[in-house]
């Protein structure tokens, strides 16, 4: 993700210091010149929180970019500093995953005023287009709540959806059988 954002940003025309897993002189040298903004990138919310915390007492106000997984981190971290803005890994990837669910041809998905717009590939470039918003019928709504109800996807509602299916299943046998045997009416039998 560094190294990504370095060419990006270099490509763009802006100067960067990359400091790898830097210390704090080497943050207050780095600091010591003319700073446009600061990024800075982690996957451990903690190192992403110090150094915010170090660049926010080094030079208070500049610019600060910080990715944090956290929402708990990032709050705080939007109450200690307050130039800052915190970005979460999974908001910056859930638009490229959400486009190619909704239709084949999307690169990603981009909330608007007017709705959502999806990003797709052109000869220009990524251009916008709107997105339909699609409505199940009723009968595709019911379904398919029904199917993820009866076949969930985690292992753990999966077993606690097999133990109530295995209750209803004895307790079906149980009701025929005094029923049957011993000629009970329907409610008696419950």
């Amino acid at each position: 993700m560094t190294e990504v954002t370095e060419r990006v940003l270099n490509a763009a025309g802006a100067k960067v210091t990359y400091l790898r897993d830097p210390h704090d002189r080497a943050i207050r040298r780095a600091l010591d010149g003319e700073i446009d903004a600061v990024v800075v990138i982690s996957n451990d919310d903690n190192v992403s929180l110090r150094l915010a915390l170090v660049v926010e007492n080094v030079r208070p106000g500049v610019p600060l970019v910080v990715t944090v997984f956290g929402g708990i981190v990032a709050s705080q971290l939007r109450r200690a500093v307050r130039n800052v803005r915190v970005l979460s890994m999974a908001d910056m990837v859930v638009p490229s995953l959400a486009g190619p669910c909704l239709d084949a041809g999307l690169l990603s998905v981009s909330r608007r005023d007017g709705g959502f717009m999806g990003v797709q590939g052109g000869p220009d470039g990524p251009e916008l287009v709107p997105i339909e918003h699609y409505v199940p019928s009723r009968r595709r709504w019911l379904l398919s709540n029904l199917r993820s109800i009866l076949n969930p996807f985690e292992p753990s509602a999966r077993i606690l959806m097999a133990g109530l299916l295995g209750f209803l299943l004895i307790l079906l046998i149980d009701m025929t059988t005094l029923a049957i045997a011993l000629d009970e009416s329907f409610v008696e039998s419950v």
